[in-house]
Order: C-alpha cells, then structure tokens, then sequence
C-alpha cells in the first residue's frame, strides 16, 4: 500500500514538471513571436522605405515585370498582357503603385484581408527581391514552389538554339530556349532535364497565315516547362534540325532567380509577335533576370531580333558561354554515314530499303564485316526516321526495322566510330541577319546609284555559315535608285517575302524545292517607263547537287505568276512558266547564281517574260560582301555593284 502511494505520487509529481515546462515554453515562443512581430515593420512603413529608395526605378524591378519604356511619349509600359500578373489595377503602366501593391500583398499583418502563404508564393521572385532591398524580418514558406524546384534539381543552365526549318514557315528562321541541367549527370540524363520554353498558342493555324497573324500579335504566347527528350524528339527526329547547345557561366543564385521568375510566369499570357517580342526576345528577357546588367534586350540594335542575332548577343558578352555542343539530327546523322560509302554499297543500302531480302543474298553477304554493319546501320537509322516522318508506313518500316536489326546482331560486330560533323558551322558564326548594301549601275544607257535595305535574313549568295544550305528567306527588302541624267529618285522593288529551298536529289530523302516571292516591282512595258508590277510568284521543282568544282548546285522550278499593273491590259496577267540555273561555290568566299526564266501569261494582258540573271558575291568578311549583278528582262540589260554590308 506505502508503495503504491508513492508510486502515484511521484507520477503526479512528473506531470506537475512536465506541464510546467511545456507552459514556459509555450509563453517564450509567444513572447519571441511579440518581439518579431513587433520588430517587423509595418506596410506603411515598407512602403515608405521603398520610395525613399525609388525602388520602383530600379532596373531589376522593371526586369520583374516586364515593363518597356513607351514608343511615343514617355513613361513604360509592360509587356505582360494578363491582369493575374498585376496586383494594381493599373499596375501594366504604374511601376510605383504596382510596388505599392505587391509590398502590401505580401507584408500586410495578420488580417481577414490578408492573403495566405499560397497566394504570396506564387510571387515569390518578387518577395526575394524586396526581401533583399527591405528590411522585412519575414520569412516566407513555399513547400509547393520547393517540391518543384526539387524535381528540376538544377546545376547549370544551356541555351538551346534549334536549327532553321524549311518546310515549316513559322520554323525557318530557327527556335531558342533554356534547359536546366539536372545535377548527378551520370544518374540523371541529359534527356530528364527540364527546359523553359516561350511559345505562340497558334491553335489550329499553320503556315505563313501564323506568321501573317503572328506579326500583328494576333496570338498569345506562354513560358512552357516540358522535358528535354520531348524537345529532342521534335526538333532532332521528327522536323530533323540540328540542336546546338551553349552551356551558360551562370551562379546557383542566378539559377535560382531565373526559376522563381518563370514560376510566377506559368500561365500567364503575352502577345505574342512574331518579328519582335518572339521565342528569342522573351528568352532573352528570362537571361537579363540572371545577369540584369547586361542590357540584352537594349543591346539588339533594331527592333526586331531573329534566333541568331539573339546568339550572336550572347557570344558577345564576355564570360557568358562556357562551352558549344551539338547534337545531330537523324538526318545529318543518316547524311554523314552515307557520305562514308562507295556508289556500289549505297546501291547495296537502297536495295535493301526497297527489297529487305537484300540482307540474305550472297553478294551482300560477300561484303566485309565492317561494310555490311554500316551498311545495316544506316539502313535501321533511315526505317526510323521514316516512321517518325512518315505515320502511314509505321507499320510495315517496324517489320522491316526488326529483321534488320535480327541481321545486325547476328554479324556480332561492333560498328566503327564515325564523326558526325554538323552540314553548317555553329549558327553564331554566321552574318548578321539585316542588310544594307549601297552601289551603282547602269541601265538603258543611264547611270545610276542604288541604296538596299533587307529586314531579314538570308539568301542564296549571302555566306552559308550558320544558315541552312540552298535556302533563301528574304522579308521586308527594297530597293531605292536614283537616275542621274533625269536627277529622279524611284523605288525599284519592294519585296514583302522571297523564299527558296532548294533540295538536292537523294534516293533516301526526296524532297521537292520549292519558291514562293510576293513583291511589287518597277517595269517598263507597254511604253510605261514607271509603272509598278505587283507580282505573286510560286514554284516547285527539284535539284541536284555536284562537286566538279567546289559544290554545284542545279535547279528548275515549274511555277505560276500572277501581276497586277496599270502597264498590262485589264490591268492583270496570269500565267505560267520554268526557272532554271545554278548555285556554285567556286571558293569559300566567291559564289555565283545564273538563273533563266520563261513566263507565258495566257489571261489578262496576253503576254511573255523573258528573264536571264548572272549574279556573284565574294564575301570581304563574315559581315561584308561585293555583289556583281547582270540583269537581261525583255531586251533590256543592266549591270548593278553593291557593297553590301550585314547588321
């Protein structure tokens, strides 16, 4: 019994002290809760804090929330075309009661009207900033933005430029965007990295009806976050461009800044324009939060920018590219292997393509080991690209794949090493995309000066490096002459867009070229010496490339043309005619293109045109070039010299 009475006593006794410790615990944390909440400052505090500091004028704030200074006026503007992203109503054009706003949604004290943790995270780019320019004593949890975070897990950052594709207007002048290389690369793969992806929502529109709706930003445009394996699979398989990648010099809290920034960008909209505020400016936009002083988007010196002009800003920066790779498409890897054979093992390659029995005869099984495992190299690589390219034949291409690659494993012979150099040299090495060029001529026994101006971006004379091979896009060009023995100034031409792809013969990959111009053109015709021609020119036909000297390359297009000009009778003509020439680099820098045309129009003003052109370049430096252009249109020469030069 004495036992049992001690026994309970000393419990009551351990729970007194219990009790009594966990109540002054209790009364500390919520007098050091008092002292903090006493000794954080008040809203109309911070914001006094703020102004005196004009942190609404500073760079970095205007970086945050995409304001630009205004065309017309004074005063900015930002770029940001969605009220979720502004927490003042007129925080688009107010800087200082956007400021004003954000401190009081973030710092306000504990309220009915206060927002929750969730609601002050998703502006968590912002917090961190004036965390660091205040004096708040807050802490700010965000376990939601930490988890993702985590799943990026990132230790550097690349710039990605994917090269020009042709057969995709919205595609030809290249794509840009930002993978986060993941930490632990042997554990996790380049592919599993995230990348930040800025891209127009052109819904059902394809072709150049998305540029034509683009260019007047008739789309939105978002911040996308997808694998990389997704990017590499459209871009490298399917349109089969080459991905070059640029590894940025950039610090764990750069790389920090830029992810909270594209949080609190996810779903927000921007008008989207395709010559201007593109896929290059916005991704451009997200690099000046990791390096604000560096002016990239005021250092373009025009208002448009192009894919490569934005790389080009990139490599002129000092320090901030530490490394080039690139990564083949299946294509220029199919390209480069094939180069490797002789005439009578690439006819061996497309026989077995066509009749997979090929595989089991004797005189393919004569060949030597090494040659009959490229041989079914290339052959298994072509059937994959076919059917990544070709859905319809995705059947029979995988019976095919699976017996070539049973063929393959039984030669028990692993394949030599080949490099695969990419077709271009790195696209930051080539010209600059706008042109302007000055020259003189002579014409119907009259002398001449000519200015020329190109907004963009490239053509068949201009240097390859960087650019697509026998590929012309031209936007927004024209030409100014004046005539000395009249002292009279005209527009020559004014060409909206002149686009050209010429694609040379392979049995493996035959592809149609292709032409399409749409400009307004000086003529004389019908004793009208200064009439315009509004002209839309299309056309389809093939080429084929040779190496008698340096590389050749021959075309001819079929093609309709339809005119419009007070000069032809009804005001039209309608018709139809053949394009023929060559493209010929007879050095690394001296290139030549001789073209003829024939048009017979059979509607409106019934009629013929007869062209001839001898035009070459030699190519002073990477961004200077002579051109020497003879014209022959309908007994009426001309001989032009420009220099050109490329900004």
């Amino acid at each position: 019994m004495v036992l049992l009475t001690w026994t309970l006593l000393y419990k009551f006794l351990f729970l007194l002290i219990k009790c009594t410790l966990i109540s002054k615990i209790l009364l500390l944390s919520l007098l050091i809760s008092t002292q903090l909440a006493e000794a954080s400052p008040s809203v109309s505090e911070l914001i006094q804090q703020s102004n005196k500091l004009n942190l609404f004028e500073e760079n970095y704030w205007h970086l945050l929330m995409h304001y630009q200074p205004n065309k017309i006026g004074t005063g900015v503007t930002s770029a940001v075309d969605d009220q979720d992203f502004f927490l003042a109503p007129n925080g688009k054009e107010n800087p200082k009661n956007e400021l004003n706003a954000t401190i009081k949604h973030l710092f306000a004290k504990d309220s009915i009207d206060t927002p929750s943790s969730e609601n002050k995270c998703a502006f968590i780019a912002r917090y961190h900033w004036l965390e660091s320019r205040l004096s708040t004593n807050t802490e700010l949890s965000c376990p939601e933005y930490n988890d993702w975070l985590a799943k990026i897990n990132p230790e550097s950052v690349s710039f990605i430029f994917s090269s020009a594709y042709m057969n995709n207007p919205t595609s030809m002048f290249g794509h840009t965007f930002l993978r986060f290389n993941k930490k632990g690369k042997k554990k996790y793969p380049l592919l599993t990295a995230a990348t930040v992806d800025y891209v127009a929502d052109v819904t059902n529109q394809r072709g150049f009806l998305a540029i034509l709706i683009g260019s007047m930003g008739g789309f939105k445009g978002y911040y996308s976050i997808v694998p990389y394996h997704v990017k590499v699979k459209t871009y490298n398989d399917i349109d089969n461009r080459d991905i070059w990648e640029y590894q940025l010099n950039l610090t764990e809290s750069q790389i920090n800044n830029m992810l909270m920034h594209v949080w609190e960008l996810q779903g927000i909209g921007f008008d989207y324009f395709f010559f201007t505020e593109n896929c290059s400016y916005n991704i451009l936009k997200l690099l000046e939060i990791a390096y604000p002083d560096l002016n990239l988007t005021d250092n373009r010196g025009k208002p448009w920018i192009a894919p490569i002009d934005m790389l080009q800003l990139l490599m002129k920066s000092p320090g901030l590219v530490a490394a080039v790779s690139n990564r083949p498409s299946t294509y220029t890897q199919i390209k480069r292997k094939q180069a490797t054979l002789t005439k009578g093992e690439k006819h061996f390659l497309k026989k077995i393509i066509h009749i997979p029995e090929t595989i089991n005869s004797h005189e393919f099984d004569a060949l030597p080991e090494n040659k009959k495992a490229l041989i079914l190299d290339i052959a298994s690589d072509y059937i994959k690209y076919q059917g990544m390219t070709n859905w319809s034949r995705e059947s029979n291409d995988l019976s095919l794949w699976h017996k070539l690659l049973n063929k393959r494993v039984h030669l028990n012979y692993e394949s030599d090493e080949i490099e695969i150099k990419p077709l271009t040299k790195k696209p930051d090495e080539g010209h600059k995309t706008s042109k302007f060029g000055i020259g003189m001529g002579w014409r119907d026994d009259e002398y001449f000066e000519e200015l020329t101006f190109r907004a963009g971006y490239h053509d068949l004379l201009d240097p390859t490096s960087g650019y697509p091979l026998d590929s012309q896009v031209e936007i927004l060009a024209f030409s100014l002459r004046h005539y000395q023995e009249n002292n009279r100034v005209r527009l020559e031409r004014f060409t909206l867009i002149d686009f050209t792809s010429l694609t040379p013969y392979d049995p493996l990959f035959i592809k149609p070229s292709w032409k399409l111009k749409a400009a307004m053109e000086s003529i004389e015709f019908n004793k009208c010496d200064q009439c315009y021609n509004f002209t839309l020119n299309a056309g389809i036909g093939s080429a084929l490339e040779s190496h008698l000297l340096r590389r050749e390359v021959y075309f001819i297009f079929s093609e309709m043309d339809i005119d419009f000009s007070n000069a032809f009778e009804r005001n039209h003509r309608l018709g139809g005619g053949i394009t023929t020439g060559v493209v010929a680099d007879i050095t690394s820098r001296w290139k030549i293109l001789a073209s003829g045309t024939y048009l017979g129009y059979i509607a409106g003003d019934v009629s013929e045109d007869i062209k001839m052109s001898l035009q070459q370049q030699f190519t002073l430096n990477k961004n200077t070039a002579l051109r020497l252009n003879f014209n022959y249109h309908n007994n009426d020469p001309e001989l032009l010299l420009n220099l050109n030069v490329y900004f």
